[in-house]
């Protein structure tokens, strides 16, 4: 299929050069890099997207006092291993 599209001129000559010293076609050269591009691109999009695990060490939950949506909360819980949620409220406040 035929198309038009602008190519910066430089590159363009590399790609001619690169294509003459591989024997082959400029369109190939340009098909491979295409191919080749959005494989990786597709490959990144993939594992992007899949779920991440995390190791679970038992127990149930969040700690009493701790808000999961809060980083102050989150912040504290791991400075202070028994932070209390009024430090928790007064650091939430501060922000």
């Amino acid at each position: 299929m035929r198309t038009t599209a602008d190519i910066h001129e430089a590159r363009l000559n590399r790609a001619r050069a690169f294509a003459g010293a591989a024997g082959k076609r400029l369109s190939d050269v340009i098909n491979e890099a295409l191919t080749e591009l959005i494989s990786r691109r597709e490959e990144v999009a993939a594992r992007t997207r899949s779920a991440i695990e995390l190791p679970a060490f038992g127990g149930s939950g969040f700690q009493p006092g701790i808000d999961p949506t809060s980083n102050a909360s989150l912040m504290a819980a791991c400075d202070e291993p028994t932070a209390e949620p009024a430090n928790v409220a007064e650091l939430d406040r501060r922000r």
